[in-house]
């Protein structure tokens, strides 16, 4: 997968990190629970730069089929991946029943300068019974810089 050069100085500069979060923090994924996407954060939370976040996503395949990897970025559109910050890329289900991600992602440096609404990006690659699949969602969170950290 291929994310194009950022075109907007608001996303210049930024850096990620990630780590898998604990697993007895995951949600509950289909079948035990009919949510699926970007689960957390909520939308619109504030996400404060150098600070861990817990991501959760779960993914919305059943009946022969699972999801394979999952990558998150941050983007400036809700309608396109292109131009995006990848925050962490090829992740695996980190769940028994294979339908569920927890990660905790952390922003690390940035040359925004001010804080910026943003939205959180995850894009599934899924096995299904029809093929390889691949599920996109947004979330809008507000990145915030804090005074003196660019």
């Amino acid at each position: 997968m291929k994310f194009s050069a950022l075109s907007t100085s608001v996303l210049a500069g930024l850096a990620t990190t990630a780590t898998l979060a604990n697993a007895a923090q995951m949600p509950s994924c289909y079948p035990d629970a009919p949510k699926t996407g970007i689960l957390s954060p909520a939308p619109k939370t504030k996400i404060t730069l150098g600070k861990p976040f817990t991501f959760f996503y779960c993914s919305d395949t059943y009946f022969r089929g699972h999801t394979d990897t999952l990558t998150v970025v941050l983007t400036d559109r809700n309608t396109t991946l292109d131009g995006a910050i990848v925050l962490t890329a090829n992740a695996k289900p980190n769940n028994s029943g294979g339908q569920a991600y927890s990660l905790n992602l952390t922003v690390t440096s940035s040359y925004m300068g001010k804080n910026a609404s943003l939205y959180l990006g995850a894009f599934e690659l899924a096995d299904t019974y029809y093929g390889t699949r691949s599920f996109t969602g947004f979330q809008p969170v507000q990145i915030i810089v804090p005074p003196g950290s660019n």
